[in-house]
């Protein structure tokens, strides 16, 4: 265990927890304000004929590219800093894409042991659901869901939550309890109880993967193969 957390790497960043919280709290009012605009369009609306995949996933890239954009005002451009702070750096440490690998292993491992342990407990609220039809419905664009899904996605979130709140994080606590916290946030920001606990696991993976190799490359990598993986599934179940 104490291998596990030796040669954690935590930058040193110039912003604030309050400026993180900002970047965060816009963050979720644009998923609350794209979830109001899909509902007001009767795509969420599982019986509607509205549904429509793409109208949900260019909306979901614009989230991404609000991530990415509040992380780089609050982390690069407010303090005038440099983007490595946020994670855009060289991987350091042996065989960084290595665990990134494991990582993904590890956290398909525990959402798959959670998912038995849920279905032979018969717990419904706690079943983790498939990727919803308005991501990958009939007709849906497998291209645009992939690069939305698991690319653009992914690195909104790493940028925002490795790169912006765990850096923030890591000045005032012990980096442990840093990145647990970031893995719960990671997890809250998905407003499903049923995924929860695995999402905060896999939160808790990647930001350890990113202070382990200070760059937010190798956690971005494990991201992407997830939800990758989660895609594939979904159009070809």
């Amino acid at each position: 265990m104490t291998d596990f957390f030796s040669n954690l790497r935590v930058r040193v960043v110039p912003w604030t927890i309050s400026a993180a919280a900002f970047g965060y709290l816009i963050s979720l009012g644009g998923l609350i304000l794209i979830s109001l605009i899909l509902v007001s369009l009767g795509v969420l609306d599982v019986g509607s004929s509205q549904q429509d995949t793409t109208v949900t996933l260019l909306l979901s890239a614009l989230l991404a590219i609000l991530m990415l954009g509040v992380s780089w005002y609050f982390g690069v451009s407010k303090y005038r800093s440099s983007i490595s702070m946020l994670g855009f750096a060289k991987p350091s440490g042996r065989y960084p894409y290595a665990l990134a690998l494991a990582a993904l292993g590890l956290s398909l491992a525990f959402a798959a042991v959670y998912g038995l342990v849920v279905q032979e407990l018969d717990i419904e609220a706690l079943k983790p659901p498939e990727l919803p039809e308005v991501f990958v419905g009939e007709g849906g664009n497998k291209v645009l869901a992939i690069l939305v899904l698991a690319i653009i996605g992914p690195l909104g979130e790493e940028v925002l939550f490795r790169g912006l709140i765990f850096g923030a994080l890591a000045k005032q606590m012990k980096v442990i309890p840093a990145i647990a916290t970031t893995g719960a946030l990671f997890a809250i920001t998905h407003f499903d109880v049923a995924v929860f606990i695995p999402l905060a696991v896999t939160g808790m993976m990647l930001t350890w993967l990113y202070a382990r190799t200070g760059s937010i490359w190798p956690p971005f990598a494990a991201h992407f193969g997830q939800n990758l993986i989660a895609v594939w599934v979904a159009f070809y179940r």
